[in-house]
């Protein structure tokens, strides 16, 4: 960056830049308050963009774009920004009923009393294949800003509007997720109301597939909502029988 490219700067804000402070910043959690509130005043994406590459290091750059969306232009607190979050399961269907609970949990390196929780599900989610809705998720909030997603894993950021619970019983949340992203795949072939048993279901919906005792039992108990508590166009299916049919 040269002193051409600075001059529009300095002449927003009335002062020179302070060269002493060149890349001095490491982290934006300890971003200057004066340095910030010059790049909320300038109300130029590129000149706040120009303005923090020159007092940050290159380490950070790959987030001022994100950060002055949120941070210089939204007003958003700097101290709690992207701290924190929920985590789910990444896994296309066709990988997930391959797998076994354990294995499908293992992706979010759980630790020994973690709580278990659980997205609530949303009938819209859930008609668009979303597959937030229902997913069981561990909370994180040491995380920061910086943190990479894995492909197997999404990162939800906390939010007080969450609809999340406590999950006791994992092994029969992961299932019902998994009935419910399994009865959203049938939407494709007329609903899951049209298939008579689980090995035709599999054999239709995925006919390339190994499938993981875990997600028979899942299927199995998806049929069993529709064929014995009738179609649904509001509830969640997966979500609707009782907890021992996903056992």
């Amino acid at each position: 960056m040269t002193d051409s490219d600075l001059e529009p700067i300095g002449s927003a804000l009335g002062h020179p830049l302070d060269e002493k402070r060149k890349e001095a910043v490491h982290d934006l959690y300890d971003l200057p308050p004066d340095i910030l509130q010059d790049a909320k005043k300038l109300g130029s994406m590129t000149l706040s963009y120009q303005l923090l590459r020159f007092y940050t290091a290159s380490e950070v750059w790959p987030w001022l774009t994100r950060f002055i969306d949120d941070v210089v232009q939204s007003g958003s607190d700097l101290r709690t920004w992207r701290r924190g979050g929920f985590l789910f399961p990444n896994l296309a269907l066709d990988t997930l009923v391959e797998h076994d609970v354990g294995t499908i949990l293992s992706v979010l390196n759980p630790v020994d009393a973690e709580r278990w929780l659980q997205f609530g599900p949303n009938r819209h989610a859930w008609e668009v294949e979303e597959s937030v809705s229902g997913a069981p998720a561990v909370e994180r909030p040491s995380l920061r800003y910086d943190w990479v997603e894995p492909p197997e894993v999404r990162r939800v950021m906390s939010s007080g509007s969450l609809d999340l619970v406590e999950m006791i019983d994992i092994a029969v949340a992961t299932r019902r997720w998994m009935a419910s992203r399994i009865a959203a795949r049938c939407l494709r072939f007329g609903g899951i109301e049209r298939f008579g048993d689980v090995g035709i279901l599999f054999a239709s919906v995925f006919s390339r597939h190994r499938l993981s005792q875990d997600a028979v039992i899942a299927a199995s108990a998806a049929l069993r909502e529709v064929h014995e508590l009738g179609p649904t166009d509001r509830e969640v299916p997966g979500f609707r029988g009782p907890p021992t049919w996903y056992r």
